[in-house]
């Protein structure tokens, strides 16, 4: 076993032990419930706000206030499969308004080393693949950024300091805009 897979191993370990101590909940409304609450993941799927960066837009599938921290918080720290979902289900919702008929590349944020390293595993990449695989012949997942340099960890930053900590922080590497050359493959 190479040494991601121990990590990733001992993740899947404690939260199978934590889960059988502490049953599932909805990360929401905290009910006790396997699944997620329908409502609850039902207040996910709202329209999406959009704002343009550089004239690329940027969808966002719920607004980040301390409800939604604490969901992320918990399926990325925790490895908590409920607030997963309910990332997924957002996610989706978002790309479900995008064009039905169009073919999308979803990109995402890499994970930093040292995060990776602590987790055991790629989050949002992962998260990714969960709403790739909804609709593998109109998705596609697609690997092109890398940070610059080293940042700050994101968990107890505002939203300004988030921002100021990720600006200019990612790039797409000669290495990794080869990936580029795939576009043209997606098949509808």
């Amino acid at each position: 076993m190479g040494i991601d897979s121990v990590g990733e191993f001992l993740g899947s370990a404690m939260r199978g032990i934590r889960s059988l101590v502490f049953p599932p909940s909805c990360p929401l409304c905290g009910l006790e419930e396997s699944e997620g609450c329908p409502e609850c993941i039902a207040s996910w799927r709202i329209a999406p706000a959009i704002r343009l960066i550089d004239s690329i837009p940027i969808f966002s599938p719920v607004i980040y206030d301390a409800r939604a921290r604490s969901v992320v918080l918990a399926a990325k720290e925790r490895g908590e499969r409920l607030s997963r979902t309910f990332i997924v289900e957002a996610i989706s919702s978002v790309v479900e308004r995008i064009d039905p008929g169009a073919a999308l590349i979803l990109i995402p944020i890499p994970t930093s080393k040292r995060a990776l390293r602590k987790r055991g595993d790629d989050f949002l990449a992962r998260v990714v693949d969960e709403v790739v695989s909804r609709d593998s012949k109109r998705l596609r997942r697609l690997s092109l950024l890398d940070f610059k340099y080293q940042i700050h960890d994101q968990s107890g930053l505002s939203i300004q300091s988030r921002e100021r900590n990720l600006n200019g922080s990612l790039e797409i590497t000669e290495q990794k805009g080869e990936n580029l050359a795939d576009l043209p493959s997606l098949e509808m």
